[in-house]
């Protein structure tokens, strides 16, 4: 055995006399490490969706034991990764998507990027989860810490309770725990916050002098959340109060000054809010997440994702047609219809108004005009490209004759359909025509090219095979035949 008096590695992990050299040593050398993954995989020709499993499924992982084990690295290291994920998403090139919208879930427009700071707080508290358990080994830890016991009162109090902690914690993990618990808090009530079951003591929301208040007296008595003050969907009087909870002669002021604030909190009440008046027992809604699953940390990271507000592309879309669309379909279709990544990012930026066609080339300064490249009349816009245009509007009356022929199914081709597809019957096999015709239409316009009606059907045909080789891998054959079964006809699969 040799015995070393700086450092010693256990566990994957390099321990140090520092606590902080021992965060920088740790993470320091996993930069390289990443930047080589990173480059290695540049030179794929994946699509940003192919590339986001990248730093998802192998660079990430390689650091999770890190971010549960030690404080939070520093900002510049964590700017640094994100930099690097997303340069590599990108191609280093200007990103096409905000980071707030990437990171969403594809119902929401995002491509469920890793959103590196909510990931990281979301595994902070899964301490959280493991103190909470009754057989746990962790609580002594952390009573240790504040040399009382504050487990139950972390579940009991309000996010101010959390703020004295936090402020009196000089262990710098345990504080980042404690951080991420609170985010994780306030985010919930932004969701939807029951008033009646919100704590009264150490919440911000009812104040006595600017303050958040707690009496003991009447916290040993059993008053512990708003409905505690409440009966009837009215407040107490002072005199109900004492008989309910048999205390005697209350401070006036701050019975009333407590009343006042509920009454406030009442009438100011915002539409994540809701009044359910409850009765003894209840269950938290924090304590609801925490025994929602017995590990993992996904219904953290969930809470801890805000969503985006309005998106530009959907305020461009209704400015531009008289379309009833609905978004979260919409999104959802796009990965709905096929697993290929290829497809699923060519409709992805039609969604987004992302498209290299010449009207957006010419916009970014790349193009000298925007003149169709087939017709030569109109401009080149997504609706013009794959509606409007005569060619295009051809291509679409050949098919719409072609399946009549083979399926006998009178297809309607509009714009609408065309450009978004049939978002409430996401797994319908028209979906899947429609979105490999636009792409057969788009290349077309590249190339410069005429468009064929056979040409599309051998294209749709290959496709097909690809999405039947995927099934085959996956063990889901049946399901895609059963799928098909009253399209064969269209394209001779039998």
């Amino acid at each position: 055995m040799k015995w070393v008096y700086d450092s010693f590695n256990l566990l994957g992990i390099e321990f140090t006399l520092n606590l902080q050299d021992m965060i920088k040593t740790n993470f320091e050398q996993y930069i390289v490490k990443i930047k080589r993954m990173l480059q290695q995989w540049e030179r794929r020709p994946l699509t940003p969706i192919g590339k986001i499993t990248v730093p998802k499924t192998l660079v990430v992982p390689m650091l999770n034991h890190l971010f549960i084990s030690l404080p939070n690295p520093d900002e510049t290291y964590m700017k640094l990764l994100n930099t690097m994920f997303f340069q590599f998403i990108w191609g280093k090139k200007t990103e096409k998507v905000k980071r707030s919208v990437i990171t969403g879930n594809y119902e929401q427009g995002g491509l469920k990027m890793l959103d590196l700071f909510d990931f990281i707080a979301s595994l902070k508290c899964t301490w959280i989860k493991r103190i909470y358990q009754t057989d746990n080994i962790y609580a002594p830890l952390l009573q240790a810490i504040f040399d009382r016991d504050v487990i139950s009162y972390i579940f009991t109090f309000g996010n101010a309770y959390l703020d004295k902690l936090i402020k009196d914690c000089s262990n710098c993990f345990w504080k980042d725990v404690l951080v991420s618990w609170k985010l994780v808090l306030t985010r919930l009530l932004e969701r939807k916050s029951i008033i009646s079951v919100e704590p009264i003591w150490y919440n911000d929301n009812f104040k006595i002098g600017g303050k958040p208040v707690f009496i003991r007296k009447w916290f040993n008595k059993g008053v512990k959340i708003v409905s505690d003050f409440l009966e009837n969907n009215r407040i107490l009087t002072k005199e109900e109060f004492e008989q309910k909870f048999s205390l005697q002669n209350c401070c006036a002021l701050t019975f009333y000054g407590i009343r006042n604030s509920i009454k406030h909190r009442l009438m100011n009440k915002t539409h994540n809010d809701v009044l359910e008046i409850t009765s003894h027992p209840f269950l938290p809604q924090a304590i609801e997440l925490l025994i929602k699953h017995s590990k993992g940390c996904r219904d953290f990271y969930q809470t801890l994702y805000k969503p985006a507000t309005r998106m530009t592309n959907e305020k461009k879309w209704n400015a531009k047609s008289n379309f009833d669309v609905h978004w979260k379909d919409v999104y959802k279709n796009c990965f709905e219809t096929t697993k290929d990544t290829k497809l699923q990012w060519f409709q992805y930026r039609i969604i987004h108004r992302l498209l290299p066609i010449k009207s957006y080339l010419k916009t970014i300064g790349i193009e000298n005009d925007d003149v169709c490249s087939l017709c030569g009349v109109a401009r080149e816009d997504i609706s013009h490209t794959f509606f409007q245009c005569a060619y295009s509007k051809k291509i679409w009356e050949e098919l719409k004759a072609y399946i009549f022929n083979r399926t006998n199914k009178n297809i309607t081709f509009n714009e609408k359909c065309i450009l978004f597809g049939y978002p409430t019957n996401p797994n319908s096999p028209i979906n899947f025509v429609i979105l490999c015709t636009k792409f057969y239409i788009y290349k077309s316009f590249k190339k410069k090219e005429c468009m064929r009606l056979s040409s599309l059907i051998n294209y749709i045909k290959d496709q097909f095979i690809i999405e039947k080789f995927n099934a085959l891998k996956k063990l889901n054959l049946t399901n895609f035949e059963k799928k098909w079964e009253n399209w064969s006809e269209m394209f001779e699969f039998n």
